[in-house]
């Protein structure tokens, strides 16, 4: 299945979560964010170009394609309108959204969750705080922001002092590297993680891919004078390889030598494909054990079969096909199951 087609079924299956405000609020109003954010995103992606276009940005890359020649092709591509994606106007609402969806995964996590989940998150959340905590005061040290006589100066200072850091990066890095790391563990606690791959996404589209798109849609003609400078240069290439080639072989025809022939190999023998053994998972009696619907992460895209460990919710069993068609045998509590809801 291609990414398109899989792109699509997640979609679908999210505006119809959403469809069904009234039994999941808070997880529908996640979802409505995070898509908000997108459209956001998608709005100052076209805002960008259209702007780029409406103040002759494709008549300035004609002339400096002109001026710059092939020999200076890089010179001819353009930063263009994509600070517009990451200026206030845009960025703005798309982290603010992102924010709330996040905020509201985080209430349903302590709607649902038992004591022990929310005081690792808890605990997870309040480092993270106070990881952006250090590293907004460390860039406004740095920034000259905060006076010299502080005492956040000072322990800086004192930081470079013992630990020899010579540089920005390396004040900046602890704290950035600790911010990514509580990130990660807070995503692996959170038991509905498709809430959180939404605002993931929603983030990669926004500063990632639109971007990206941006600068490509803006330097168009930049891109194809290139390819048509790197098309000719191929061109000459093999022109020169092939006239070399031929030379070569010319004078090498007289000295051909008679090829050994080749070994005569027996056929393979074809072998009667085997009989697959069913396999065989056991749980403990406790285990809740159900059938949903798999995303194409961690599971394939239809009918699985899953299971609420104790260290980890929601694991991926195997299709349900494969357990009607006898391919897998689960077990609970000793007992073999015929039928899962």
């Amino acid at each position: 299945m291609s990414i398109v087609s899989k792109t699509r079924g997640i979609v679908g299956r999210d505006f119809r979560r959403i469809r069904r405000f009234r039994e999941s609020p808070v997880e529908s109003a996640s979802l409505c964010c995070s898509y908000a954010a997108c459209a956001v995103a998608a709005v100052g992606f076209i805002a960008a170009v259209v702007l780029f276009a409406v103040n002759g940005g494709y008549g300035e890359q004609i002339e400096a394609i002109k001026t710059n020649g092939a020999e200076l092709i890089e010179k001819n591509f353009s930063g263009g309108t994509v600070s517009i994606l990451y200026g206030p106007f845009v960025s703005g609402p798309v982290l603010g959204l992102m924010a709330l969806s996040v905020a509201l995964t985080l209430v349903d996590f302590y709607k649902t969750s038992s004591v022990v989940r929310k005081v690792f998150v808890s605990l997870t959340l309040a480092l993270i705080a106070a990881a952006v905590v250090l590293l907004v005061l460390v860039d406004r040290a740095l920034s000259g922001k905060i006076g010299v006589d502080t005492p956040v100066v000072s322990l800086l200072k004192w930081a470079v002092d013992t630990f020899g850091i010579g540089s920005e990066a390396g004040l900046i890095l602890p704290p950035l590297v600790s911010l990514v790391v509580l990130a990660i563990l807070l995503y692996l606690q959170i038991r509905r993680k498709q809430l959180l791959d939404r605002v993931i996404a929603a983030g990669l589209l926004a500063f990632a891919f639109l971007p990206l798109l941006t600068l490509i849609v803006e330097n168009l003609l930049a891109l194809a004078a290139m390819v048509l400078v790197l098309a000719l240069v191929m061109a000459v290439v093999l022109l020169v390889g092939k006239s070399v080639a031929s030379g070569l072989s010319e004078s090498g025809s007289g000295a051909a030598k008679k090829r050994p022939e080749a070994k005569k190999e027996k056929p393979a023998e074809v072998k009667a494909p085997q009989k697959e053994e069913p396999r065989t998972i056991e749980f403990e009696a406790n285990i809740k054990i159900y059938v949903d619907e798999g995303l194409g992460f961690g599971a394939p895209m239809t009918k699985c079969i899953f299971a609420d460990m104790p260290l980890r919710d929601h694991k991926f069993i195997c299709t349900l096909r494969d357990f009607q068609d006898g391919k897998v045998i689960i077990k609970r509590g000793g007992q073999v199951l015929n039928r899962i809801l």
